[in-house]
This record gives structure tokens, C-alpha cells and sequence, in this order.
């Protein structure tokens, strides 16, 4: 959601790109022909990642769209051979969107999470049926600090989303 929110300032963003009934791109500029494929660690290993990614640059090159990929690790961020490495514990979102910035050849785009971090989070998809802080911990509702939280809601997101919530 962070880099759709932030190539909006630049580009016209799709997010969530459907290129069949099954697979999607996480971030496509239309204007540019170019998307942004975000690869974290819990979602994208594993047999199935690979496949799937390659079903996705088959497409992208039958239809002349540059991909991108951002791939989660635990090491330096960095830019190698038209991907970007980084370090999501450090949270320099940016210099996250620098590097997705020099490799798409856009001007830079200021990164502010302090003024933007609730329209971000209103973005997030919510999660499936049963499968919610609502859902998983009820007991824990009565601590759900909702002020602080807005426009989020226990039903919006799953226990290990990872997002910082706060609670009273």
C-alpha cells in the first residue's frame, strides 16, 4: 500500500492489477506501462512464488510492461539488476521509494509516514472471514484503542499483519 500511495504522486496507480483471474500486479502505472511487484518474505517464497512471478513476467513482456520487483530481506538496501533490495526492519520507507524512483526514472517523491500513515492503512484490504483481530482475540476488543487506530478496526486487520496498532 506504502508504494501505491507514493507513485500516486507521480503516476496514476492501479492497485492490485488484475492480468488474469488468479494473478494480479501490486502496483501498475498505466501512463509508464511499468509495475511494482512488492515480494515479502511471508508471502513470497516457496514453489508457488516462482511460478506465479513468472507467469507475471511472461505477461508484462507480452505487453510491453516494465516489472519491477522489491524484495524483503534482512540485509544493505540496494539496487541490483532492476530490483530493489530492501531491509524492511530498518523502515527507511524513504529510501525505499528513492530506489523505486531511480529505477523507474521518476523525480523524487517525499516520503512523510508521520502526516500519511492513517490514509495509507485506510487502503489495506481486509482480511479474510474468521480470520481477524476481531475474530482470532475478541477478548482482546475492550483494549482496541480506537482513536489512536482510525480509520482502522480489529476487523481490518489480522494478528500477524504487522502493522502498529495501539491499544489502551
Amino acid at each position: 500500500q506504502l508504494i501505491g500511495f507514493y507513485m500516486e504522486k507521480a503516476y496514476e496507480v492501479t492497485m492490485n492489477y488484475k492480468i488474469d483471474r488468479l494473478l494480479e500486479l501490486d502496483v501498475y502505472m498505466s501512463e509508464i506501462k511499468t509495475a511494482v511487484e512488492y515480494d515479502g518474505w511471508r508471502w513470497h517464497n516457496g514453489e508457488k512464488h516462482v511460478r506465479n512471478s513468472k507467469r507475471k513476467q511472461e505477461y508484462c513482456n507480452a505487453h510491453g510492461i516494465t516489472l519491477y520487483h522489491v524484495k524483503e530481506c534482512d540485509g544493505t538496501d540496494s539496487i541490483e539488476d532492476g530490483c530493489v533490495i530492501y531491509n524492511f526492519k530498518n523502515k527507511n520507507y524513504q529510501l525505499l521509494i528513492d530506489h523505486i524512483c531511480k529505477l523507474i526514472g521518476c523525480e523524487r517523491i517525499t516520503v512523510d509516514i508521520d502526516r500519511d500513515y492513517h490514509d495509507i492503512l485506510a487502503r489495506v484490504k481486509p482480511v479474510a472471514l474468521g480470520h481477524s483481530i476481531a475474530d482470532v482475540h475478541p477478548d482482546m476488543l475492550p483494549y482496541w484503542d480506537d482513536e489512536a487506530n482510525f480509520p482502522l478496526t480489529p476487523s481490518m486487520l489480522g494478528p500477524d499483519s504487522g502493522y502498529m496498532v495501539y491499544w489502551r
